[in-house]
């Protein structure tokens, strides 16, 4: 099953890009094979290059792979009771990601411990530093997985759904903390949402993915104030909003990636749809400079 086909973007230093879409779309197995995580034996990458600071990931041998993850590549998982381990405390877990990268003895990984709960905005970080996951808040859990992420200062944090199952509160709460560490450690985001609504609270570019493909990419601004695809305004239209009553759905759901539609994958569910949409399977192509839609009604002006 080609779970994503053609998946092709960059991040500059210092920026987020948000990749958005609904579950089953790619996101989080696209995050996975930058990471070098695909489950052995049941994916792989079968063509393509991962390029990080002039290296191609693919290419590394498994030891350089592991120490490069963790300190230059680091994830946020998107559910960290999962993530974390139940039978150690939360300083222990810091811990360890610090020794193992920096060689460090125990007494100063502790203290760098101490001062990443800080960073992250825990309250009464001392106690805390001792506690096991099960004692601790979704909210608090999240944190902690963020400075395991940052325990070494990556240069790219990818955040896999940072705030699922948080309520509105927590969620800004930790949109908030990413944003401000991004802004203080210097590093990049690939940020990783269903919702566009929460990749707006931080996203420099928008590359938006359906049925295994990114069938929008562009700056956030942009995407926001002219959608190129009808799959895209879609999304927009299930943003709540002041004023807004009522909520606009998409009809249907996500194609079987082992049975496809012919032409556009998104076409059973447009409401744009023309018949050369049930035989042509678009491109993703630029409707303007910096600006890409994989929509063959492109440019949407006279539709939206």
């Amino acid at each position: 099953m080609p779970a994503v086909r053609g998946v092709s973007f960059d991040v500059e230093q210092g920026k987020c890009l948000g990749i958005v879409g609904e579950s089953g779309s790619g996101k989080s197995v696209t995050s996975l094979a930058l990471m070098g995580l695909l489950p052995p034996g049941r994916a792989s990458l079968v063509e393509g290059e991962i390029r990080f600071a002039g290296r191609d990931l693919r290419k590394l041998a498994p030891a350089k792979m592991r120490r490069l993850c963790g300190s230059e590549l680091a994830m946020v998982f998107q559910e960290p009771m999962t993530s974390l381990n139940p039978a150690f405390t939360v300083g222990d877990q810091i811990m360890e990601v610090v020794m193992t990268h920096e060689g460090v003895p125990a007494r100063i990984a502790r203290a760098r411990a101490l001062e990443l709960l800080r960073e992250v905005r825990i309250a009464a970080p001392e106690r805390r530093l001792d506690d096991y996951p099960h004692s601790m808040s979704g909210g608090m859990r999240q944190r902690v997985m963020i400075a395991i992420a940052l325990a070494c200062r990556p240069r790219l944090l990818i955040a896999d759904e940072p705030t699922t199952a948080l309520d509105v509160t927590v969620q800004a709460q930790i949109m908030e903390l990413l944003r401000v560490l991004q802004g203080e450690y210097g590093m990049s985001i690939i940020l990783i949402s269903h919702n566009l609504g929460v990749i707006s609270e931080i996203a420099d570019d928008i590359a938006v993915m359906y049925a295994g493909r990114i069938v929008e990419r562009s700056s956030a601004q942009r995407l926001f104030d002219q959608p190129e695809h009808p799959y895209t305004v879609g999304l927009l239209g299930a943003i709540p909003s002041p004023g807004r009553e009522r909520l606009a759905s998409i009809k249907g759901r996500v194609p079987d990636l082992n049975a496809l539609p012919s032409g556009c994958t998104f076409e059973p569910r447009c409401p744009f749809a023309e018949q050369k949409c049930r035989e042509i399977d678009p491109a993703l192509a630029p409707v303007e400079p910096g600006h890409f839609s994989a929509c063959l009604r492109a440019p949407l002006e006279q539709l939206t």
